[in-house]
């Protein structure tokens, strides 16, 4: 059931050796199950088995989608990135014909002009500043520091999305 499928690890690798590219988190996305190529590990053949029956007992619903972690390649395919691996087996055995995962894209850094790559440099930086300072804080002056985090995630993650649906 699950032999058809490559390592992910390795097609991650391969892709990000020979490519430039910003990862950026589209968040829940529907994928056709097809199109998942890949494992980040090989699943036990119970759960397989376990979920397999239910699915078909019950019928496809996943209570936390967010839960299959996926990496889009460039040409529309997928990978297991961490979890879900035995959910994309048994969606695709059984021709579900979509599932909702937590979808990470890659954006090709050629389409980044200079003046957004600068943006996108200087959102980094003011991250790394902040993380290397929440280090030295006490406890209870995180707080404020890890709102600032966040907030600065975010934005960055927005700023890649304008980009990223922007060519599409």
């Amino acid at each position: 059931m699950f032999r058809d499928y490559a390592d992910s690890d390795v097609l991650i690798q391969v892709f990000e050796s020979n490519n430039k590219y910003l990862s950026i988190e589209l968040g829940l996305q529907e994928v056709d199950p097809r199109l998942i190529i890949g494992l980040s590990r090989v699943p036990v053949e119970s759960q397989l088995e376990d979920l397999l029956s239910k699915v078909q007992e019950m019928g496809w619903n996943d209570p936390a989608p967010q839960g299959v972690q996926l990496q889009m390649f460039p040409n529309g395919k997928y990978v297991v990135h961490s979890g879900g691996n035995h959910r994309a087996v048994v969606s695709r055995e059984l021709n579900i014909p979509s599932i909702h995962a937590s979808v990470t894209a890659y954006l090709a850094e050629e389409k980044i002009s200079k003046e957004e790559y600068i943006i996108i440099e200087e959102t980094r930086q003011k991250l790394d500043d902040l993380k290397g300072k929440v280090r030295l804080l006490p406890m209870g002056d995180i707080e404020q520091v890890a709102a600032e985090i966040t907030y600065y995630e975010q934005e960055l993650n927005d700023y890649l999305m304008t980009l990223y649906f922007r060519d599409s």
